[in-house]
């Protein structure tokens, strides 16, 4: 399996007195440690634009959406 490295997830522009918004854009199902779906790459990246456009962010999008896996060492790192 592939362990997740590292997790790099920013939103630009984003208010930061948003606090209940920053809460629900931490994703459990990509963390440092655990074994990559792809499924959960996938799930993450669109419930991440669903909850920026119900809190108003209607022209959310990924400039950056990529896994860079590590063959050496059996690792990956999401950006």
């Amino acid at each position: 399996p592939i362990i997740i490295e590292k997790v790099s997830l920013s939103v630009l522009n984003l208010k930061e007195e948003n606090s209940k918004l920053q809460k629900k854009l931490k994703t459990p199902k990509l963390q440092e440690g655990k074994i990559l779906h792809h499924i959960d790459y996938e799930d993450t990246k669109q419930n991440l634009l669903i909850v920026l456009q119900e809190h108003g962010y209607l022209n959310a999008k990924f400039i950056t959406n990529e896994i860079n896996i590590n063959q050496a060492n059996y690792s990956a790192s999401i950006i």
